[in-house]
């Protein structure tokens, strides 16, 4: 019989309490009657570090690349204490998700998604979307699920190869103003783009899109690390969703799709009739 386990990771134990409780609720969401096998990795700590605190253990994680280091840091410890199934599922959530979004998203999550992850190849979560597809690798990219809160089957996250982006930091960032990117980075520019204005405020002719981190700033010597790992981050993030698709898996979003007016569906149906027909044509 498959399992829930939660990877719960914070940075600091600033927002334990509060974690926790919504924590409890959301995993008898997932497994209503069922205690989850919980981890908690504080990445202000070392890996060394083990600490007591409010009746929890918390284990030290790695904050290489932030959570998606320290998601990496828990699944190491929980197959080190616990025998996994490829069927057990693992629910990631980390100490933002109730904080800096609305908490009520998560209400979302219910015990049917917890089946979902179990039988099939699928990261479930937040769904979101660039402003245009991106070509990446050769393929239309055009969401990824938010990985402040999501789930996931323990054989999905073998098959992946863990969570965090398997390219070194350096391939893609230059470690200095400019150029920002690695000329050899193959990342498109479009999507350099995407992360300029996210990031830095620019402009693009390639991207008519004009929204902005809340910490976004102009790129300088002050701010560039900081900026590197967090681009670094944000590809890793999308990465995550891409690796699933690109390994057949499927992107689950948990929030419910808008209803779509009659004149949008049939335009929508006759985009799709159009583009099979081309699609033909072209044979």
């Amino acid at each position: 019989m498959s399992r829930l386990y939660s990877i719960y990771l914070q940075y600091t134990d600033k927002h334990l309490s509060e974690g926790v409780l919504h924590l409890d609720a959301l995993e008898n969401r997932i497994s209503p009657g069922n205690k989850a096998i919980r981890i908690i990795i504080d990445n202000f700590l070392s890996e060394n570090q083990t600490i007591n605190k409010d009746d929890y253990i918390i284990f030290g994680g790695d904050n290489t690349a932030h959570e998606f280091s320290g998601w990496d840091r828990g699944i190491e410890l929980l197959e080190e204490q616990y025998q996994l199934e490829k069927e057990d599922v693992i629910l990631f959530a980390n100490d933002s998700y109730f904080r800096n979004y609305d908490p009520e998203l998560t209400n979302n999550f219910s015990e049917s998604h917890l089946h979902i992850a179990r039988r099939k190849k699928a990261l479930i979560g937040v769904l979101d979307t660039f402003p245009e597809p991106m070509i990446i690798d050769g393929k239309e990219r055009k969401c990824w699920v938010r990985s402040n809160c999501f789930l996931m089957s323990f054989e999905l996250v073998k098959l992946i190869n863990g969570i965090q982006y398997v390219r070194p930091i350096g391939e893609l960032f230059s470690g200095v103003v400019d150029p920002f990117f690695m000329p050899n980075g193959n990342l498109p520019e479009k999507y350099q783009a995407y992360l300029n204005i996210w990031l830095f405020r620019e402009e693009s002719p390639l991207l008519a899109w004009r929204h902005h981190w809340y910490k976004s700033a102009p790129l300088s010597i002050e701010n560039i690390d900081m900026m590197r790992l967090k681009a670094y981050c944000i590809i890793s993030e999308h990465a995550l969703s891409w690796r699933v698709s690109d390994r057949g898996g499927r992107l689950i979003n948990i929030l419910p799709e808008p209803r779509l007016g009659f004149r949008t569906r049939i335009t929508l149906f006759m985009k799709r009739i159009t583009k099979k027909i081309i699609s033909t044509l072209k044979f």
